[in-house]
């Protein structure tokens, strides 16, 4: 999926969650880096900070 596309499905999933911000932060934040084309935060992490975290 390219980019607008992923966007798009990630600003989809946005307008219907319906819980809270505690209950959905992990989600929200895995699903928007997802859609700018990284694996999750935990690789976006271990990118940026120069190591690999296998949590």
């Amino acid at each position: 999926m390219n980019t607008p596309q992923a966007l798009q499905s990630f600003a989809d999933w946005v307008a219907s969650i319906r819980g809270d911000e505690a209950s959905e932060a992990q989600a929200y934040v895995n699903r928007l880096l997802q859609a700018w084309g990284w694996a999750a935060a935990v690789e976006a992490a271990a990118t940026r900070y120069g190591f690999w975290c296998d949590s």
